[in-house]
C-alpha cells in the first residue's frame, strides 16, 4: 500500500472541506454563495460591481471566493472606497474568477492561474494551498456553471494594489499605445491625461490607428489643432465603467462632440467596438477601442451676438428682493453657479471660498451670484423652497445674492446649450446676459485662472 504525498493529502484534505450540504448542482455561483450564508459581503460586491449576472452565465467558472471574515480584514476606508469606485471594484472581483471548471484536483498541478483581470495568481503547495496570498479553506464547492474555492483574503490585482497609476501611466504599462501616447504628447494633452480627471479614456489600440493612411497620421501629428479636437473627441469627463455606458444613448467629449452609444451587440461607441473594458486608473477608467474616432468638422467660431443669452426670468432673492434676470444683475460683469441638485451646493462652495478670498471680491464692475434652478411647480413649492434654503443661509449677504430660479428646466438647458443637470454650471454674462466664458464642475486653479483671463479679455473688447 502506497502512503500519500503531501500534495495529495492536502488534496483530500481540501475535498473533505468540500461539505455535501454546500453542493448544490442546480444552483449558478451566485445562488450557491447565497445559500452558504457566509457570502453576505461579496454578494453586495458583486451586485454593486454588476457582476452577478455575469456569473449566472454559462461559464463555466471557477471562483476564488472571500469569505464575509476576509472582506472584514480589508481596512473600512479601503473597503467603503472599493464599493464607491465601481470600476476598481470590479477589476478586484475579476481577479478572484478565472474561465473554466478548476477543482482542487486541478488547481494543484499549476503554478499560477490566470484570472479574468488580466493578471496571474500564484499557486504554492504546503502545509496549506495558498492563491496568491490567501490560503484555501474549502475547496470544491459545486454549481451548475463552475465551481468554488474558499479563501480567506480578498485578493487585490498588482495594479491596485499601491493604487493604479494615472490614465497615462497604465497605459503605457499595458502597452500597444504608443502611437495615442505620442499623440497626447504632441497635442500637449499628455500632462492632462496624467494629472487631472477623472476622464473616460476611449483608447485606439496601435493596431486602430494603424488602419489610417500613414499620410494622414503624419499630417495629424503635424497639425496641433486637429490632433488636440481628435484626442478630445475621445475623452469624456468622469469615471464611467463600461456598465455606465450601457446605461446611455451618447457621450458628450471634451471637444463638445457627441458620441452615440450602441448597445445591441457588445457596447460600441460612435461604430467603434469596445474590445477591453474597465480598465482602472487613478484618475479615470480606459476602455480599448478598435478603431479612431474621427470628429465632425469644427463649427465657425460663434461672434459674440451668436453665444447663448441667458433667459428673462422674474424672481426673488432669499431676502424676499425682486429681480429680473438677467438685466437686474448689479455688475457689469456676472459670474452665476448654477446648481440643479442638493448635493451639488459643496461644488458651488468651492467657487464662493475662491472668490471670497480672491481680487475679484473687490473689483469694481464684477459681481457673482448663486442661482439654484429647479422645475417649476408651483407657488406652493416656491415658498417652501425658498424657506427651507434661507433657513440653511445664515449670512444675509449670500442670501442676498441666492437667486432661486424656478423655471421649465428643460427649455432653460436647451436655451443655454446645457448638456444635463449631473453638475453645475458656472458662467460669466455681460449685461445683455450672455454667455462670455463658461465650464462646469467645482473651482480648480486652473479654472480660476481661466475665468481671470476672461475678464481680462472682455475688459479689453
Amino acid at each position: 500500500m502506497t502512503r500519500p504525498t503531501p500534495t495529495c493529502a492536502i488534496l483530500l484534505a481540501l475535498l473533505a472541506l468540500g461539505a455535501p450540504a454546500l453542493a448544490q448542482e442546480a444552483s449558478t455561483i451566485p445562488e450557491v454563495a447565497r445559500a452558504t450564508g457566509s457570502f453576505t459581503a461579496l454578494g453586495k460586491a458583486l451586485r454593486a460591481a454588476g457582476l452577478e449576472e455575469t456569473l449566472r452565465g454559462e461559464g463555466p467558472f471557477t471562483v476564488f471566493a472571500p469569505s464575509d471574515a476576509a472582506f472584514a480584514k480589508l481596512p473600512p476606508e479601503r473597503l467603503s472606497a472599493l464599493l464607491a469606485d465601481r470600476a476598481a471594484l470590479r477589476q478586484v472581483l475579476l481577479h478572484h474568477v478565472a474561465r473554466g471548471r478548476r477543482t482542487a484536483r486541478e488547481v494543484v498541478q499549476f503554478e499560477s492561474v490566470r484570472t479574468l483581470a488580466g493578471e496571474s495568481l500564484r499557486i504554492q503547495v504546503g502545509a496549506r494551498v495558498q492563491i496568491g496570498a490567501a490560503s484555501v479553506l474549502r475547496a470544491d464547492v459545486e454549481a451548475s456553471n463552475g465551481v468554488i474555492h474558499v479563501i480567506d483574503q480578498v485578493l487585490l490585482p498588482e495594479s491596485l494594489q499601491a493604487g493604479p497609476g494615472s490614465l497615462v501611466a497604465v497605459a503605457k504599462a499595458a502597452g500597444g499605445f504608443e502611437v495615442l501616447l505620442a499623440a497626447a504628447k504632441a497635442a500637449g494633452l499628455l500632462e492632462v491625461l496624467d494629472a487631472q480627471g477623472p476622464f473616460t479614456l476611449l483608447a485606439p489600440s496601435d493596431a486602430a490607428f494603424g488602419v489610417l493612411p500613414p499620410q494622414a497620421l503624419q499630417a495629424l501629428l503635424q497639425d496641433r489643432e486637429r490632433l488636440t479636437r481628435l484626442l478630445q473627441h475621445h475623452v469624456v469627463a468622469g469615471r464611467l465603467p463600461a456598465s455606465a455606458l450601457a446605461e446611455r444613448s451618447e457621450l458628450v467629449t471634451l471637444a463638445k462632440t457627441r458620441l452615440v452609444v450602441d448597445v445591441r451587440q457588445g457596447v460600441r461607441v460612435a461604430g467603434a467596438r469596445v474590445a477591453t473594458a474597465d480598465v482602472v486608473a487613478r484618475n479615470g477608467v480606459i476602455h480599448v477601442i478598435d478603431r479612431v474616432l474621427l470628429p465632425p468638422a469644427p463649427k465657425a467660431t460663434p461672434s459674440v451676438s451668436a453665444a447663448p443669452t441667458f433667459p428673462t426670468y422674474r424672481g426673488k432673492n432669499l431676502e424676499g428682493q425682486p429681480y429680473v434676470l438677467p438685466g437686474g444683475l448689479t455688475g457689469e460683469r456676472n459670474l452665476v453657479l448654477i446648481p440643479f441638485l442638493q448635493w451639488q451646493q459643496g461644488d458651488v462652495n468651492t467657487w464662493l471660498e475662491w472668490l471670497g478670498r480672491s481680487p475679484l471680491a473687490a473689483r469694481t464692475g464684477f459681481a457673482y451670484w448663486e442661482l439654484p434652478t429647479v422645475q417649476d411647480r408651483g407657488e406652493g413649492f416656491q415658498r417652501f423652497l425658498d424657506r427651507g434654503m434661507a433657513l440653511g443661509i445664515p449670512d444675509p449677504a449670500a442670501r442676498a445674492r441666492t437667486i432661486t430660479v424656478y423655471t421649465d428646466l428643460a427649455a432653460f438647458l436647451k436655451r443655454l446649450e446645457i448638456p444635463g443637470t449631473s453638475k453645475i454650471q458656472v458662467l460669466l454674462l455681460d449685461k445683455a446676459g450672455r454667455v462670455l466664458w463658461r465650464c462646469e464642475g467645482p473651482f480648480s486653479p486652473a479654472k480660476g485662472q481661466e475665468l481671470l483671463r476672461a475678464l481680462e479679455g472682455a475688459k479689453t473688447k
